[in-house]
């Protein structure tokens, strides 16, 4: 495959599948693993997605942060862990520490960027907090990427910062009003009315996974 020549990427924890379309069925389809990107479109998933519900639901973030018709693209999949140990891992990144997925995912960008690979990204819930904290601990300039974070659990104004150092370009952020995930979990409103109406209407957070 394509996807398997040249540098490659060894990880712990994330692995990175090229998904295509399957136009007779209208799903997308992990259908290789691979060790670097080499898609034009790339995306981190959130909590409890087991990667055939995170190839379909990430091809849709792709879609509609990008708006291009494109057939393939690479999945940096956050294995699932159960419910637990994946709130775990979130709150492990967003206090500071060095999770392995985020540290994958950070030589995952170093070797995109040493070959000048252009890639547009989009994470979503955990997501964010991994592809936030991974421009952080890659380190220099990621002008290469683009990123785009939906209803993610990473704070607006860490990962600006994380963003502006390494210059990479940032769609912004798709926040629905009500979502829990990015008002309390991603501690981006200060608006207690918005706390409470966001656990009032996400009474169990796996929904928003």
């Amino acid at each position: 495959s394509k996807n398997n020549t040249g540098a490659s990427v060894k990880t712990s924890v994330l692995q990175l599948w090229r998904v295509v379309y399957d136009a007779t069925k209208g799903t997308w389809t992990p259908v290789e693993r691979v060790y670097r990107i080499d898609t034009q479109y790339a995306a981190v998933n959130g909590i409890l997605n087991d990667l055939l519900k995170a190839s379909n639901l990430m091809a849709m973030h792709l879609q509609r942060a990008y708006g291009d018709s494109f057939s393939e693209y690479t999945l940096a999949w956050n294995p699932t862990d159960r419910f637990a140990r994946d709130l775990k891992e979130s709150t492990m990144d967003k206090l500071g520490f060095r999770t392995q997925v985020s540290r994958d995912l950070a030589r995952v960008l170093d070797e995109a960027r040493d070959r000048g690979h252009q890639t547009k990204w989009v994470a979503h819930s955990q997501g964010g907090i991994i592809l936030s904290k991974a421009i952080r601990l890659a380190g220099g300039d990621l002008s290469n990427m683009t990123t785009a974070f939906h209803s993610g659990a990473n704070n607006h104004l860490v990962t600006n910062a994380n963003l502006r150092r390494a210059n990479v370009t940032n769609l912004g952020y798709l926040d629905p009003p009500d979502d829990l995930v990015p008002n309390t979990v991603g501690f981006n409103t200060a608006n207690p009315v918005k706390w409470i109406r966001s656990i009032v209407r996400s009474p169990d957070l796996k929904r928003v996974a």
